[in-house]
């Protein structure tokens, strides 16, 4: 079923699409084409693209870093496609506490004046694209939950992703209808044409794929605070099966 729905377009057929809208005439290839054009509406594609990664929490961006910590060893690179961390969803899968963080540099001060000794939760900072430990742990492994910013799928280099085009037939993986607009907006706004059409067009588009991107939880004024079905909130960690 390749190839047969167009939400998620190559960089080609959306270009061609964006361009067809705009009257424009349409190019045999865009990636590398000298044509002002091109080399404008390729640019506000990427500063579309770039953008709506941090408008949304978007659940395609949802990514999961999973870090060994290594004694001695207090400072660990973030993930080179880091936007962000989702708050609460830091956890040591070794002794099974949250995480505590990312701490202020108030919070941080003060702990690591009065504290020298080890700590039962792992406390952390972000600094300087690093996620910091509070004091040097045992050999332990955390996970965090974060967003990503790769809206491109590479079409040179199976399951990896970039925030920026590099080849005609790289993938977009932002709804088309969204991002359509944007980029339109954009190219008619630096020639000083009217954008309201398209400004409607996003927003109406806006509404559409943000409230479907992920189902809202089913909320209850009754008093009853969890469904009656096994669930996390009724259900052991442990004793499954026979003993």
């Amino acid at each position: 079923m390749a190839g047969e729905f167009t939400k998620f377009p190559t960089v080609s057929a959306f270009m061609a699409q964006t361009m067809s809208e705009l009257g424009l005439t349409i190019p045999a290839s865009y990636v590398g084409n000298t044509d002002v054009t091109v080399i404008q509406l390729l640019a506000f594609l990427n500063a579309c693209g770039q953008d709506l990664c941090t408008m949304n929490d978007w659940q395609m961006l949802h990514k999961e870093w999973t870090q060994v910590l290594a004694p001695g060893t207090l400072t660990y690179a973030l993930p080179t496609d880091w936007n962000g961390f989702i708050s609460g969803a830091g956890w040591d899968n070794t002794s099974t506490f949250p995480l505590i963080g990312p701490l202020t540099p108030q919070i941080w001060r003060m702990i690591k004046a009065r504290v020298a000794t080890a700590q039962i939760s792992i406390q952390y900072r972000i600094v300087g694209n690093q996620m910091v430990l509070m004091v040097s742990p045992a050999a332990d492994t955390v996970v965090f939950d974060y967003y990503g910013r790769g809206w491109i799928l590479n079409a040179t280099a199976g399951g990896t992703y970039r925030d920026n085009v590099a080849a005609d037939a790289d993938q977009i993986l932002f709804d088309g209808s969204l991002l359509k607009p944007m980029v339109k907006y954009r190219w008619r706004n630096a020639k000083g044409f009217d954008t309201s059409a398209e400004a409607d067009e996003f927003q109406a588009a806006w509404d559409l794929v943000v409230g479907r991107d992920v189902p809202a939880p089913t909320l209850s004024i009754g008093p009853r605070a969890t469904y009656p079905f096994l669930a996390y909130g009724n259900i052991p960690d442990t004793g499954y099966g026979h003993p």
